[in-house]
């Protein structure tokens, strides 16, 4: 089975569940809960799963469990997968602009 491992710059108690595109090597992602007793943490598997539809047992937090940096590990993708779902795919942007 292929696996992959993003890194993640969260920013919890924001007004909006949202991907906004990269941040250095990071894919930033903001997050409505709080970072108060793990709700950021669950809110962004959840998203991470919805968003790549995957079942949330797909979907780990491997390290950054009280840091807004995470590192992620998603079964079932590729590392190249995984950023075009979350991310959307650049070619057809740059496609729509010729």
């Amino acid at each position: 089975m292929k696996t992959c491992r993003l890194t993640i710059k969260a920013a919890p108690g924001s007004r909006v569940d949202s991907v906004d595109g990269m941040l250095g090597d990071a894919i930033k992602i903001r997050l409505r809960a709080p970072a108060v007793d793990g709700k950021a943490n669950k809110a962004l598997l959840d998203l991470l799963a919805q968003r790549l539809d995957l079942h949330p047992r797909d979907i780990r937090l491997v390290t950054g469990q009280t840091a807004r940096l995470k590192i992620i590990e998603i079964a079932g993708r590729t590392e190249d997968e995984a950023r075009q779902q979350l991310l959307g795919d650049p070619t057809l942007h740059s496609r729509q602009l010729e």
